[in-house]
């Protein structure tokens, strides 16, 4: 029989109420019914296996079967499309994972009926029929088991499209022999406004993903994985300062000279701007793994190898994709936080810049320097070298500038930009916002900034805002994607607001 090419592989297609083809596919699905072209033929055919279910229910007796035909006709009646799902399975992988035994010829359809339900909700939720009605069945009429499943809405809410008409001419087989333009007496193109009927391929791909991975019963592997990947490698960053560590500073300043000229909330890893930078941060990124991560990294490409693997015989695939995505999301998760790192020090040094232009004290330009030398990733030996301070003093400036803000190092000397509050005044200040983070509500800086310029009645940098948060226990949050391979808009813009912890 060959080797096994694919565990598992997901077909959608779709008919509209009353298209010319549509009688065909019946007469081929339900041989025994003749020529009609009703939506309900559709089910007799799923229950000839005597395995018809749906969304809730395993096992559907004679009047539950006539109740779905009649939603069915319904739904027609109301110019519904009825989409048709096929899932087929080789039946060696499915013997592999002990869902179907071969020697016996005994499927566990309870399991199989668990997965498919998994994988289709999904699909149809990507897809916004997640209100849509559908029935499968399980059929072992060919060498392989596979799933049909119809599905169908009530009340069309699907969104309307314009497409252009063709003639299309099909033989025997149902392939297609010809396809011409239907054309008005001037010759243009005539259009029909129908609903969108094509699935998207990432509803198809997620609902393989989950059915594959259900069946493999890998959620602990993977889960490993992730938490490999985002806690232990990623969240550890947090306790790593790139621009003073001695192994990674030359390379963080070689990457921050590289950014683009742009608004720092643009300094996003899947922004195409990023694009050419991107290289240089994954080497970046590498470089803190082989530095700080050696145990997890090679616990991580056993693991993703042996996934991988598993998941080439699963998909068909020649490539490790599954490899390759994993060490991409790898990339991007790191690549952020070392860019969140580079946006705050880009806002401490054009503050430490701006108060030192308009410092006239020497002592306090003196800390000012030592504080800016620091920031730029020199050590505290080679800060005190440069200003006659000693190291220790050196660690004592830039504790105090991170628990006290540049307030505190200057003196209180230079213009409008001295503490105008006190600690309790500033913690009124920000209990209204601190209430509705509290609730769940994310609070964006600028918000902050405005009340803030309001109290003290002259402008304040965002730069400024971000040490008065600091100094009150706020931190910044990025929210996870909701799928691995791209973040939403809405994502985009909450990653760049503030909550409480």
């Amino acid at each position: 029989m060959g080797d096994i090419v694919s565990g598992v592989n997901v077909i959608t297609e779709f008919e509209v109420p009353h298209s010319s083809n549509y009688s065909g596919y019946i007469d081929y699905m339900n041989k025994e019914q003749g020529k009609q072209q009703e939506y309900r033929v559709y089910n007799d055919y799923l229950a000839k296996t005597d395995s018809l279910f749906t969304k809730d229910n395993d096992n559907l007796n004679e009047i539950d079967i006539l109740e779905l035909k009649e939603l069915f006709e319904t739904a027609q009646k109301n110019g519904s499309l009825l989409w048709k799902t096929v899932i087929s399975f080789d039946n060696r992988w499915l013997d592999q994972y002990g869902i179907y035994n071969m020697k016996k010829d005994v499927l566990n359809e309870a399991k199989m009926r668990e997965v498919i339900r998994k994988g289709v909700n999904i699909m149809l939720a990507n897809e916004g029929l997640q209100h849509a009605l559908w029935s499968a069945g399980i059929h072992y009429d060919t060498d392989n088991i596979h799933v049909h499943v119809a599905t169908v809405e009530i009340i069309p809410m699907r969104k309307r499209k314009n497409y252009k008409k063709y003639e299309i001419e099909r033989n025997e087989k149902n392939k297609l022999v010809h396809k011409k333009p239907v054309v008005d007496k001037n010759g243009e193109h005539i259009t029909t406004n129908e609903y969108v009927g094509m699935f998207k391929a990432s509803s198809i791909k997620l609902c393989r993903s989950i059915i594959t991975n259900e069946i493999m019963q890998q959620k602990d592997i993977n889960i490993e994985i992730n938490s490999i990947i985002r806690d232990q490698i990623v969240k550890a960053k947090k306790n790593v300062l790139f621009r003073v560590d001695p192994m990674l500073r030359l390379k963080f300043f070689q990457v921050y000279e590289m950014l683009p000229e742009c608004p720092k909330n643009m300094w996003n890893y899947g922004q195409s701007i990023m694009q050419p930078v991107r290289p240089y941060l994954d080497e970046l990124s590498d470089l803190y793994i082989k530095v700080y991560h050696q145990e997890d990294a090679k616990r991580l490409n056993g693991l993703l190898k042996i996934q991988s693997a598993k998941y080439m015989i699963a998909y068909g695939n020649s490539k490790n994709e599954y490899y390759t995505g994993k060490i991409k999301e790898l990339h991007k998760r790191l690549g952020n936080a070392i860019l969140e790192e580079m946006r705050i020090f880009g806002e401490e040094i054009k503050e430490i810049e701006r108060v030192r232009r308009g410092n006239k004290e020497k002592r306090a330009e003196a800390r000012l320097k030592a504080l800016e030398l620091r920031a730029k990733g020199a050590s505290s030996k080679e800060v005190a070298d440069a200003t006659g301070f000693c190291a220790a003093y050196v660690s004592q400036l830039v504790a105090k500038y991170r628990n006290n803000g540049l307030e505190a190092i200057s003196g209180n000397h230079y213009g409008g930009n001295h503490r105008n509050m006190s600690v309790e005044e500033e913690a009124a200040i920000l209990a209204p916002f601190k209430a509705r983070a509290e609730m769940g509500e994310l609070v964006e800086i600028s918000e902050i900034a405005k009340e803030y310029q309001r109290a003290v009645d002259h402008p304040v940098s965002n730069g400024q805002i971000y040490f008065v948060l600091r100094r009150h226990g706020w931190r910044k949050v990025m929210p996870r994607s909701r799928h691995p391979q791209k973040a939403s808009e809405e994502e985009i813009a909450a990653s760049k607001k503030l909550i409480t912890p």
